[in-house]
């Protein structure tokens, strides 16, 4: 007995059906992977953040509770020496392919070990002018950081001891600004910053914490504890998130900067 197989493909309606099914499955998983791959790079910015806030403590430790400084050049002559809390670069030597000048870790390198935890998960996004990527700022009241345009200040960071409330007081957290070109104005986008300029700072000049992570920005305490910061201040115009961590009209005095009140 001869027997014939019958064979069915689908139609192109069937077809047309699966297609659509397939892409309103898509539709609606890959914004949720998205989100979960945001929200692990938050996770990630966090140890990262925690973990340099404990090495900020290890390096006080050493320098009788002294925090680091945050950023000078050490030849203001030649501006090519730029020593850091992050990283020292120097501007006298060939660029790599990315564009950056050699460097070494800065003065909190020895208890880190690591230029990753020196630099968010995304911080290679923002541009760098030349400086190994970072992504962290350090709060510009603790660090000893110059309060003019010319350098001059080149004092040791705050000691730990006066700082008033430090579980409330930031010592780190997410930072860019938005660069603009000095001569002709242009605007050229996202860069980093490694100094924490409160909006109350002398040489504050536009928002510079950057609310990269599902709109929070990751901070580090004086004290060593880590979270995200949801409430943003003083949005920046150019980019919704940049902000800052208080409100230069309602608060004077830069509350969760300030090591003083």
């Amino acid at each position: 007995m001869n027997r014939t197989r019958s064979t069915h493909g689908f139609t192109l309606i069937e077809l047309l059906v699966v297609i659509a099914i397939i892409a309103i499955l898509a539709a609606i998983l890959f914004p949720v992977f998205s989100r979960a791959r945001a929200k692990a790079t938050q996770t990630s910015c966090l140890s990262n953040i925690k973990q340099l806030g404990l090495a900020f403590q290890m390096y006080a430790s050493d320098y009788d509770e002294l925090l680091p400084r945050g950023a000078f050049y050490t030849d203001p002559g030649t501006w090519n020496h730029y020593e850091g809390w992050d990283f020292a670069t120097d501007y006298s030597g060939t660029p790599d392919a990315n564009g950056i000048y050699p460097h070494t870790l800065g003065w909190i390198g020895p208890y880190t070990q690591s230029s990753q935890l020196a630099a968010c998960p995304v911080a290679s996004l923002l541009l760098t002018f030349g400086l190994p990527t970072s992504g962290y700022a350090y709060n510009s009241y603790l660090c000893g950081m110059y309060d003019n345009w010319n350098n001059d200040a080149t004092t040791p960071g705050m000691c730990q001891e006066f700082i008033k409330r430090p579980s409330e007081v930031v010592l780190l957290a997410d930072s860019a600004y938005w660069a603009t070109d000095w001569t002709s104005g242009a605007s050229l986008g996202l860069a980093q910053n490694n100094t924490l300029r409160p909006p109350h700072d002398t040489c504050y000049s536009v928002p510079n914490v950057h609310f990269r992570h599902n709109s929070t920005a990751n901070v580090c305490y004086c004290d060593g504890h880590a979270k995200a910061w949801t409430q943003e201040y003083d949005v920046s115009a150019s980019c919704a998130d940049l902000g800052d961590l208080s409100s230069y009209a309602n608060d004077p005095n830069d509350m969760p900067y300030n090591p003083n009140l």
